[in-house]
């Protein structure tokens, strides 16, 4: 079972060489400091919510006029 549209690529495990070079990949995703911060995440997880709300109603709204 997954969870998604789409079926994975694979289900199989990682080889040693895949998990070396994601391993290497995060290493410079933070070398880069390309991560947001902790604050970053509770900001755009405050901010989500009311988007959604905002366009459930927009979504009800619309089918209502047709």
């Amino acid at each position: 079972r997954y969870l998604g549209v789409t079926p994975p690529i694979s289900t199989s495990e990682s080889t040693a060489r895949e998990k070396e070079v994601t391993a290497t990949l995060m290493e410079e995703l933070m070398r880069q400091n390309t991560f947001e911060s902790e604050e970053e995440a509770k900001t755009r997880c405050a901010t989500r919510l009311p988007c959604r709300w905002i366009a459930s109603i927009i979504i009800s709204c619309t089918y209502r006029l047709f």
